[in-house]
């Protein structure tokens, strides 16, 4: 295999009233020893999988040292995922971490999820990560960076043929009938999805058979577990459509959570890296779980949430909760005004077909003095909204962000027969 190596070089910081800067203690500054110690989860990652770093840094001096900082970057093609540190803060836009004082004798821990796309799959990526105090003078230099070596190899290729799409005008589809289980052949659907992100968890995303939780409408369906903060999990199927093309799609959901009641995402174009530009969004109750879009908007019409004007006025519109333990399908289309605007046309049908929302239903969720506009009466008035990135309205991905604050519950929602056309409403 032909390898590249791609590197990318770390410095070491002081704080300073402009920020962080690469320079020297001055010679005046109380000695001591910082040593840190960067250690990845394995050696050698395929590409499109995740991996951990663990940075620990240890005060080997006399005395307690104060403001303590890192600095790491990743290199092209290992994109940040999540993080949790023992102390301090993390910045992850500038990959500095701040730890502020370690006792002697003390040790302070980060670990840093990335994912290894499979842009550099074959390639070998070096990188590292570095320790100072801009007030201490480190007596002992060679302990202060650290360095890793990873081979990214290429994925293992699925005996699985994608399953292609069946109706005239779809140009994607998945049912999950490749296989069932945890493993990536079973959740990408014998490729068909060709992003994969386990996360920290493998057992995140799933696929399981249908029939003991009413599905019908082919063998299997995707399950999503909520298992704990940073249990996320995603596939993603990039370059789905060709740029600036008007397109519709469909999914049938199911939620059986119930405790997750902040919201977040289940769905969305550009699940992983980006900002994300659509989002279907999704809070759990006992009594339900409430429904929400995210556009590409700016305040107060980035939100727009499915609430009931039956009975009401405008200004408060009761939510809507639908029910758990049940089965929707959702559909939506990507209209494109222009090459670089858009509307975005919801759908909800009960499991039978009968359309229970629309646009008419989705309400700003900010509350104006002259009352909340819809969707609907938005676009009528001639409204639409802007994507300063096409590219990011061709990627598609569905899972789980998880995200805090998260009771662990190990509850489950389900995903079946996903689909994209360019040719109209797909509909049953």
């Amino acid at each position: 295999m032909h390898t590249l190596v791609r590197t990318f070089l770390v410095g070491v910081l002081v704080a300073s009233a402009s920020g962080c800067e690469g320079v020297v203690a001055p010679i005046t500054a109380p000695p001591t020893d910082l040593r840190i110690v960067l250690t990845p989860s394995t050696s050698t990652v395929v590409a499109g999988d995740t991996l951990r770093f663990t940075i620990r840094v240890t005060n080997l001096g006399s005395s307690q040292v104060t403001d303590v900082y890192v600095k790491d970057s990743l290199p092209a093609g290992l994109r940040y995922g999540a993080h949790t540190v023992s102390q301090g803060s993390y910045l992850r836009e500038t990959g500095v971490w701040t730890l502020g004082s370690v006792p002697r004798d003390s040790s302070r821990v980060m670990t840093l999820l990335v994912y290894a796309d499979t842009s550099i799959r074959g390639t070998t990526v070096r990188g590292g990560a570095a320790v100072f105090s801009p007030v201490f003078r480190d007596t002992i230099a060679m302990n202060d960076t650290a360095t890793f070596r990873l081979d990214v190899t290429p994925p293992a290729q699925s005996t699985l043929a994608p399953p292609q799409p069946a109706t005239p005008g779809l140009v994607f589809a998945s049912s999950w009938n490749a296989a069932t289980g945890n493993s990536q052949a079973a959740v990408t659907d014998g490729g068909a999805w060709n992003d994969y992100y386990p996360c920290m968890r493998s057992d995140v995303l799933s696929v399981v058979s249908g029939a003991s939780l009413g599905w019908t409408r082919s063998p299997n369906i995707l399950r999503v577990r909520e298992i704990g903060n940073l249990a996320c999990g995603a596939v993603q199927r990039t370059q789905v459509v060709p740029v600036s093309t008007t397109h519709w799609g469909r999914m049938y959901f199911r939620n059986d959570e119930t405790t997750q009641s902040s919201s977040f995402h289940n769905f969305s174009y550009r699940f992983v890296g980006n900002i994300q530009l659509v989002w279907f969004n999704r809070r759990a109750t006992a009594q339900g779980f409430e429904l929400d879009v995210r556009l590409p908007g700016t305040y107060p019409f980035n939100i727009w949430r499915l609430q009931s004007a039956a009975g009401t006025n405008a200004l408060n519109p009761p939510l809507v909760h639908l029910q758990n333990g049940t089965w929707y399908r959702y559909e939506w289309q990507i209209e494109y005004i222009s090459a670089g605007r858009i509307r975005f046309w919801p759908r909800m049908y009960s499991n039978t077909g009968v359309l229970l929302y629309d646009a008419s239903n989705f309400y700003q969720v900010d509350t104006p003095n002259s009352g909340r506009a819809t969707l609907a009466s938005w676009y009528a008035a001639g409204n639409s909204f802007a994507v300063s990135d096409l590219q990011l309205i061709r990627d598609i991905g569905i899972g789980n962000e998880g995200r805090a604050p998260d009771t662990r519950p190990g509850q489950s929602w389900y995903i079946g027969n996903f689909a994209i056309s360019t040719s109209g409403w797909i509909g049953q």
